[in-house]
């Protein structure tokens, strides 16, 4: 792939984020909002991003068999929130690293947690890192095409 079509592909993502984030900054609240299958959209994105996390020689894999976990949630959006994830997981991770995914569920909720041996967010930008155009530090960001908008979908 040339460089003029990572530059177009990385122009139409961005584009695609803003476009999203415009449309929630419209949309209220659904009252009656449609439920997806968190374990099968992990099950999907691991295998997808494989090829991914090949080229960088990470491992990911899934923390254990994950039993059918049912969320409200558009699918389109809970696919993005557990793709923006995996994907920065992944992007940070240093080569010959590792990637995991896992539910854990309680009485009260469903924590989807995502695991890496990356480089970590230092303690003091914890709170930054959801607020769009947001980037820990640009000179990492730009290496890695970041926009700072992938985490801001994320809490949508």
């Amino acid at each position: 792939m040339t460089d003029l079509q990572h530059q177009n592909i990385r122009l139409i993502r961005i584009v695609s984020d803003l476009l999203l984030l415009a449309q929630v900054d419209r949309s209220s609240v659904r009252s009656n909002p449609d439920t997806c299958q968190l374990n099968e959209i992990i099950e999907d994105l691991v295998e997808e991003l494989g090829s991914l996390a090949a080229q960088r020689q990470i491992t990911i894999s899934i923390e254990q068999p994950l039993d059918p976990v049912t969320v409200r949630g558009e699918v389109d959006r809970v696919t993005r929130l557990v793709n923006n994830l995996l994907e920065n997981a992944i992007k940070y991770t240093p080569i010959g690293g590792k990637v995991s995914v896992g539910i854990e569920r309680t009485k009260t909720y469903i924590r989807l947690k995502v695991i890496d041996t990356g480089i970590g967010i230092p303690l003091a930008e914890q709170p930054k890192i959801f607020d769009r155009f947001y980037r820990v530090n640009s000179d990492r960001a730009r290496q890695t095409g970041g926009t700072g908008l992938g985490l801001a979908i994320v809490i949508l």
